[in-house]
């Protein structure tokens, strides 16, 4: 059995049985093969967007028989199978997320699910995927070598919820998990060394209006 990261772990753990998967940026495959070999999926899609990475991800999942696995080198989602119903952006910059669903958003018809791990402008990520027709189902904290993930798990819905900007920021079933009190200190941490520095007031301004929204739940 493939033993996967804390974070790897955590995106499979979303994955609805019986799903078909698309995985961006799939690198060797192991998110697809782990799926498979426990039976969740009988289908899936790695994607790669360079000739390498390609190379090694269609060894690995034509290597592997417990399912239908299959490698394909594009762009994102600019083109997507009408079977696939999960997507997983995994391991990305929330830019590159939000470019890449802009790009393909005309293939998001039969999609139910998309399962991010962006590292950076999660918020935005967020914002971008709630607006284009899904709710934030659920979301786990993940901390993987010092580091911490935010995976979110989206889904269609005709559901218009509220969010605040507070929780597109930060994640609104996060905020509330006990994982987050520890986060929180550490990004109060942060903000106190950026504070130290010597960057226009405004600037300075946007994170002591953050970090006093971040100080009740340290506590």
């Amino acid at each position: 059995m493939i033993r996967l990261s804390k974070r790897l772990s955590a995106i499979a753990n979303f994955v609805d049985k019986c799903a078909v998967v698309a995985d961006v940026g799939s690198d060797h495959g192991l998110l697809l093969i782990y799926l498979a070999s426990l039976g969740k999926i009988a289908k899936g899609y790695g994607i790669e967007n360079k000739s390498g990475p390609y190379q090694i991800l269609k060894h690995n999942l034509e290597s592997h028989s417990e399912a239908e696995l299959k490698p394909l080198l594009q762009d994102g989602i600019s083109s997507l199978e009408k079977d696939v119903d999960t997507i997983v952006l995994a391991g990305l910059g929330g830019d590159t997320i939000v470019g890449i669903l802009k790009n393909g958003v005309a293939n998001l018809k039969n999609v139910k699910t998309i399962i991010t791990d962006s590292h950076t402008s999660i918020g935005e990520v967020r914002r971008h995927i709630v607006a284009l027709g899904f709710i934030i189902k659920d979301e786990v904290l993940v901390l993987e070598k010092d580091k911490y993930y935010e995976i979110c798990k989206f889904v269609k819905s005709d559901e218009r919820p509220a969010y605040s900007d507070f929780e597109y920021r930060r994640g609104p079933i996060i905020i509330k998990s006990p994982a987050f009190r520890h986060y929180a200190k550490v990004l109060i941490k942060k903000m106190d060394a950026i504070l130290e520095k010597d960057l226009p007031e405004a600037m300075k301004e946007l994170v002591r209006q953050e970090r006093e929204v971040l100080l009740p739940y340290e506590n």
